[in-house]
Order: structure tokens, then sequence, then C-alpha cells
């Protein structure tokens, strides 16, 4: 599939889970993927199972295994409303500078 496909079919879908291995996940020391800054630049509803991206994103949080059940009984909201008209990787970078410059 194309970039161009799969950013189309993410835009027909009604949310984007963004869910990583547990190689992936540790808590506050979690990595963050490409593909979450790549899901919520394209301004799509993102789900994710990484507590780090759920807190300095602002995105919803659930279990891998949970994320369909958590987005069909509560709407999922755009991680930031702000980000979706002005979103740039600096914005976000930013952000995270300052969310680590306050631990």
């Amino acid at each position: 599939v194309s970039d161009e496909e799969a950013v189309q079919l993410q835009w027909e879908s009604a949310f984007v889970p963004v869910f990583q291995g547990s190689a992936h996940l540790d808590g506050e020391n979690s990595y963050i993927s490409d593909r979450t800054f790549d899901t919520v630049a394209h301004g799509m509803k993102v789900i994710t199972n990484n507590p780090l991206s759920a807190q300095i994103l602002h995105l919803p949080y659930a279990e891998a295994g949970d994320m369909c059940k958590v987005n069909a009984e509560t709407p999922v909201p755009y991680a930031d409303p702000m980000s979706a008209s002005s979103h740039t990787y600096l914005s976000r970078l930013n952000e995270m500078l300052d969310f680590f410059s306050q631990r």
C-alpha cells in the first residue's frame, strides 16, 4: 500500500489504533513510534497503548486488546484541537522538551 493509500484508509477509519509491542513499552521510558507522530500530524483520531505517548501527546490510552472497546464506548477526541490546525513537528518537539524539563 502506498503512503497516500495508507493515509486515505486511515481518514476513512473511525480511529487509528497505534499500538506497540512490549519491547517498546516501559512506562515513562517507553519509545514513541514515528507512526504515532505521523498519525497525529495528519489530524486523525488516535488511541494508543503507550503510556508515554498518551501523556505527552494527550492521547486516549487503552491496553492493546481494549482499544476497539474503549473507542466503541466513548468518542475518541483528537489529541489537541489546536494541533489539528497548527501542528508542526517543531511544536511537538517543544512540547516534549517542556515535558522533560519539568522533571
